[in-house]
């Protein structure tokens, strides 16, 4: 490779790493043609790590190409024996499921990472592949396992490596906290939703969290105010969101989208003249820059306010551009005018997880059943009965074309709940399996040591018994021994002990004589 070639490669890889988005908290992504660019060049280990950059990056757009990038990144970290390398291609194939809508795929491809990783004792992978499934089992609406998983995720950022740091950070466990959030506000529980996201802006500000972060969560807690029925709150927090630096497109793309919900709220209070004001500035920046269901939104709106004031004509202009907007969107299949767009924060969720194309199928559809049916009762109550018919029909198509995704959904939220559960009873069932493996091992200890301990019982007491035998055979030996002696010593004492006694007798030594004799007597 020549001096160019190295600068050229060098160059390109600096522009795929220094265009990292800071769009996607939860996502890596990069800049994809610069990437292949540099893929070429690339061999090793270098060459899975940017094939699994570009998986991250295609996970939620472009299935095939993504599962194409894992699958080589895989196959070539295999040869080489990257494990590392396998386990984040593995990550990927979850990725490329969960937003193919295919969660059960997902809950598989990420619990065989979260192996990988807990075998390479990466911990923040670990805990990253925690909160990748807890986010898969939230959207499948497995909320108890969600929760289990978001906590699991936590105990282990709060971890410390070797040197005493904490394996995450206090913003990784602030935004694992900030998705249970959405699965409280998801079960109708928004009061403990708020107070997640207040807690969030407070950490946020002494912990100086990224600018589009904190505009994100003000909306949130407004989002809560409004579900908890207290408007007045949810407007001033909606209103914060305006005071934001402009630094980057999505400040000012927020700040219009928190114009139109502060619109719906003023509608919803009743103030039409503050609920216009609003819903036709987000309307026109919206429209104007692309970003095609928002607008549909405020102009429907728009619409409803005016068909209430009996002022038909503006009513039915801004019908006229909901629909025109919706048109937009169903020929396109895409919620934005343009492609880049994707890539700005413009309602506050994909800070966290982009749309994948499977959601915003639904919502277009969504959107569709909302607009015609809004126009349809709009001429049906001036009875324009033919162009009330026509909407009608076409509320009628689209809502059989939503009835047939939403039903595919709730088929996959329940096969993912199945498989969970089957999951889990089969760990269960191995953990007995194993526990009763493990009572048997110990009981064959038990037994071999109670079988040892008896052996050992019984050849000390053989040990103890032939000792006692031997001291037995012993001492009858002494006995037969002294049994010998007095057998062969009496007859010499009894010799000389009366040759004594006559030598008394004869010498007249009486006394002598009758002493003798009696202690022979008592002998």
């Amino acid at each position: 490779m020549n001096r160019l070639t190295l600068i050229l490669t060098f160059a390109l890889i600096i522009i795929a790493f220094s265009t990292h988005s800071q769009v996607f908290n939860n996502l890596d992504w990069y800049n994809n043609d610069s990437l292949v660019k540099v893929l070429q060049a690339q061999e090793g280990t270098e060459r899975v790590n940017t094939m699994n950059r570009l998986a991250s990056s295609l996970s939620y757009e472009d299935f095939d190409q993504s599962m194409a990038y894992a699958r080589k990144a895989f196959s070539l970290a295999e040869k080489l024996g990257y494990a590392e390398g396998m386990a984040n291609a593995v990550r990927n194939f979850g990725h490329v499921y969960y937003y193919d809508g295919n969660y059960p795929e997902a809950l598989n491809h990420y619990w065989d990472a979260l192996h990988r990783f807990e075998a390479r004792n990466d911990l923040r992978m670990v805990a990253l592949a925690y909160k990748d499934l807890a986010m898969t089992h939230l959207y499948g609406s497995n909320y108890d396992k969600a929760l289990e998983l978001a906590e699991e995720s936590i105990r282990v950022f709060k971890l410390k490596d070797k040197e005493g740091t904490p394996i995450g950070t206090v913003l990784d466990t602030m935004r694992i906290r900030s998705g249970q959030g959405l699965l409280f506000r998801n079960t109708g529980r928004s009061d403990l939703a708020l107070k997640i996201y207040l807690k969030y802006l407070n950490m946020g500000e002494e912990y100086r969290f990224e600018i589009t972060d904190m505009l994100v969560h003000h909306g949130l807690v407004a989002f809560c105010y409004q579900e908890t029925g207290k408007y007045d709150s949810a407007l001033i927090y909606f209103r914060r969101t305006l005071e934001f630096p402009t630094v980057n497109k999505s400040i000012p793309t927020m700040g219009h989208e928190n114009m139109r919900r502060m619109g719906a709220i003023y509608h919803l209070k009743n103030n039409r003249d503050s609920a216009i004001l609003y819903l036709a500035s987000a309307w026109q920046w919206l429209s104007a820059e692309g970003f095609l269901m928002q607008a549909n939104m405020a102009a429907r709106e728009l619409g409803e306010i005016y068909q209430e004031m009996k002022d038909y004509k503006s009513a039915e202009s801004f019908y006229r551009s909901a629909e025109s907007l919706l048109d937009e969107m169903l020929r396109h299949h895409s919620i934005y005018r343009y492609d880049s767009l994707k890539y700005v924060v413009s309602w506050g969720a994909e800070l966290y997880y982009p749309f994948s194309k499977n959601h915003i199928k639904r919502n277009i559809y969504n959107q569709a059943i909302l607009t015609y049916n809004r126009i349809y009762r709009f001429y049906q109550e001036r009875s324009l009965m033919d162009s009330a018919f026509q909407y009608l029909q076409k509320y009628s198509s689209v809502k059989d074309t939503l009835v047939n995704l939403t039903r595919k959904k709730e088929l996959i939220e329940i096969q993912t709940k199945f498989e969970t559960e089957a999951k889990e009873r089969q760990i269960d069932y191995l953990k007995n399996e194993n526990l009763v493996k493990e009572l048997q091992i110990r009981q064959n200890k038990w037994f071999i040591f109670s079988l040892a301990g008896l052996v050992i019982l019984v050849l000390l007491i053989a040990l103890i018994l032939v000792r006692q035998n031997k001291l037995k055979h012993n001492q009858q030996t002494l006995l037969l021994q002294q049994k010998l002696l007095r057998t062969q010593m009496n007859p010499h004492f009894l010799f000389n002990s009366l040759t004594s006694i006559q030598n008394f007798i004869i010498k007249e030594k009486p006394g002598l004589a009758s002493d003798y004799l009696s202690r022979f007597s008592r002998l």
